[in-house]
């Protein structure tokens, strides 16, 4: 538990997450993660998480002139349970 609030603690020293813009978040992470956040992020601003599962589902933004089914193919799955968690906890 100790451990868990070091790291914690260490990793919003070094970086400064939470006190940064939202631009800045984001430009921080690089390669797949901001891939990945990106569809996590396009869950949290969807009007309602049926509505999300539905955009990613019918995703034809990521590849040109193709509808693929990014959940699947990304597997998005971690992404899903934490988005649910994140808009069922309510905060901000």
């Amino acid at each position: 538990m100790m451990y868990a609030i070091y790291l914690s603690t260490y990793h919003e020293r070094k970086f400064w997450f939470s006190g940064r813009p939202e631009l800045e978040r984001e430009i921080t992470f690089q390669g797949d993660s901001a891939i990945y956040y990106s569809f996590y992020k396009e869950l949290l601003k969807a009007s309602s998480f049926k509505k999300g599962i539905h955009q990613l589902i019918h995703d034809n933004r990521t590849l040109s002139l193709k509808t693929m089914n990014t959940v699947r193919q990304m597997t998005l799955y971690p992404e899903l349970i934490a988005s649910v968690l994140y808009q069922a906890s309510g905060s901000e």
